[in-house]
């Protein structure tokens, strides 16, 4: 849901906007929040993130001790604040900044630094530089044999515009689009839903609610 929450601030913001969120820290190096990281990359021109634990204090590590004594919220997900200035750029991406406050300090260490700081930019960042793959901490080598490895399938080549693609045609496959009506692991309820929606398809052609092709 905190990714919907950055979208939603997101579309209400002027280009000179700040978001500024505290959420769980999973989008920082999850594989499936490599989408997320590339629209903070491509859509704002800075970005601050404060990490207020890693390892230690997340409670799938060490369990419920680290949730009690090392989790700022005292919850089990990792937590993280991240500042986002929407201030577009000409000169290139978004310039993200990154910083971990200790491991070993204890919960109510970490909210009096939080509470003892005025300045963000102060603070001591580094500054981390993207792959191409949208990874921030842990980045990925490219090896020379992997980049002269021919793509299997790609936008590009079903347009004709990459020659090199092994399979220049592909497709979702079987797409019903109806898939509650249409799929069913009893055979009965099947032909019960099928019919019913042949039924209901017939009565709104009847009633004109539904226009084909033809009109």
């Amino acid at each position: 849901m905190y990714l919907r929450f950055y979208s939603w601030a997101m579309g209400r913001i002027e280009n000179n906007g700040i978001i500024a969120l505290i959420t769980n820290r999973s989008f920082i190096s999850k594989d499936s929040s490599d989408g997320f990281r590339k629209v903070i990359r491509d859509e704002f021109a800075h970005a601050y993130i404060i990490v207020t634990h890693s390892d230690l204090g997340d409670t799938k590590v060490q369990g419920m001790l680290a949730q009690r004594t090392f989790n700022v919220f005292g919850i089990k997900p990792g937590v993280a604040v991240m500042f986002t200035g929407a201030e577009r750029r000409d000169e290139g991406p978004c310039r993200i900044h990154y910083m971990e406050l200790e491991d070993e300090w204890l919960k109510a260490a970490k909210l009096d630094w939080f509470g003892a700081q005025d300045q963000l930019l102060s603070l001591p960042f580094k500054e981390i530089i993207p792959d191409k793959y949208n990874n921030w901490l842990e980045l990925a080598e490219e090896r020379k044999e992997d980049a002269e490895l021919s793509t299997l399938a790609s936008k590009a080549g079903k347009a004709g515009n990459d020659k090199k693609v092994l399979f220049k045609l592909f497709s979702l496959g079987v797409a019903s689009n109806r898939d509650p009506w249409c799929y069913d692991f009893d055979k009965s309820h099947l032909l019960n839903k099928v019919n019913a929606f042949v039924k209901t398809y017939n009565s709104r052609l009847t009633d004109g609610s539904v226009k084909t092709a033809d009109d």
